[in-house]
């Protein structure tokens, strides 16, 4: 990080100094709900969250009522607790909040790699008889 020119702070720093949080993190207990109304208390008035990792790292109804209450500025959201959202979500329709449909792999670069991934699968089925990541092995014969 310092040879980057970045400075590594605790995540209570980040909620105290920051002007946009984005999250970009894995799902575990630790990180679930991490944005949360005790979090939220501790943000500066006004700032914006960014989520584009998992929808559970956010309790959607406690970012609803900061935004609500103009604790917090605004919202972009690529992911959900429940994807895709109800039309009762606390969120959607909310006043300065963006909406994406989760579009991680929507890229150029990603479309690729997926790409890339699928054929050599293929390659290794036809070369090997070895299938990998068969949701239904079943339906080869080889449970």
């Amino acid at each position: 990080a310092a040879d980057l020119g970045a400075e590594l702070v605790s995540l209570d720093d980040i909620y105290h100094r920051a002007d946009f949080i984005t999250l970009h993190t894995v799902l575990n207990d630790e990180t679930r709900e991490m944005i949360r109304a005790e979090n939220i208390a501790k943000m500066k008035a006004g700032v914006r969250i960014v989520n584009a990792a998992r929808g559970a790292l956010i309790n959607e109804y406690d970012l609803a009522e900061a935004i609500k209450a103009g604790r917090v500025a605004g919202a972009a959201l690529d992911v959900y607790s429940q994807e895709p959202p109800p039309p009762d979500h606390p969120l959607v329709g909310q006043p300065g909040v963006i909406h994406t449909p989760h579009l991680a792999a929507s890229t150029e670069d990603a479309q690729i790699v997926v790409a890339v991934d699928a054929a050599k699968l293929i390659v290794e089925a036809l070369a090997t008889g070895k299938y990998n990541n068969v949701v239904n092995p079943a339906v080869l014969g080889k449970a």
